[in-house]
């Protein structure tokens, strides 16, 4: 188990005769304080999916990555449609558990090396690195609107149907900014 540390060292004199004094400080609460402040900033509070922040800042390190490699990325957009009148019928906290569901549904659909994250109230962007064919795109968006547009089941044995809206673009060697995806 490792343990963060902050240490300092000093040499002293006492009865002519030169020490070292160490001062060793367990950091552990700062650092899970500074994971958290990290985590706030970077991560949706209700999904736990990267944030708009932390995907943007990815974007633009994966457009430089299709500009430099062989390897293409497609990027989808994903959006619920009619959210706001679902959130406005059937109130915030049914409103919160379809999108976490939603989000749930996104992540166990995607791969490990995929990247789902939540632009902000209904909106979605799943990354996915080396899809080399449009053919290939259009078959993951047609799996990924099936897996999505299931009824989400609220409780009370009562089942929201769910309308979903997706955009694919695959990132090549000719997109020169993350503005132009």
């Amino acid at each position: 188990m490792e343990i963060p540390i902050e240490a300092s060292v000093n040499m002293v004199e006492f009865d002519g005769q030169q020490y070292f004094l160490a001062i060793v400080r367990d950091i552990s609460e700062r650092k899970q304080k500074e994971l958290k402040v990290i985590e706030a900033q970077n991560l949706d509070p209700l999904t736990n999916l990267p944030n708009r922040r932390l995907l943007e800042s990815h974007l633009k390190q994966l457009v430089g990555e299709c500009r430099t490699k062989a390897e293409k990325i497609a990027f989808m957009y994903v959006d619920i449609d009619n959210f706001k009148s679902l959130n406005d019928k059937h109130g915030h906290v049914v409103g919160d558990r379809i999108l976490t569901e939603f989000a749930k549904r996104l992540q166990d659909f995607t791969r490990q090396s995929d990247l789902v994250g939540r632009l902000g109230g209904d909106e979605f962007l799943i990354v996915l690195p080396g899809l080399n064919s449009r053919e290939h795109v259009l078959s993951i968006a047609h799996h990924i609107l099936q897996v999505t547009s299931h009824p989400i089941d609220i409780g009370e044995s009562e089942l929201i149907p769910i309308n979903v809206s997706l955009g694919a673009t695959l990132c090549d060697s000719k997109i020169s900014t993350a503005f132009e995806l």
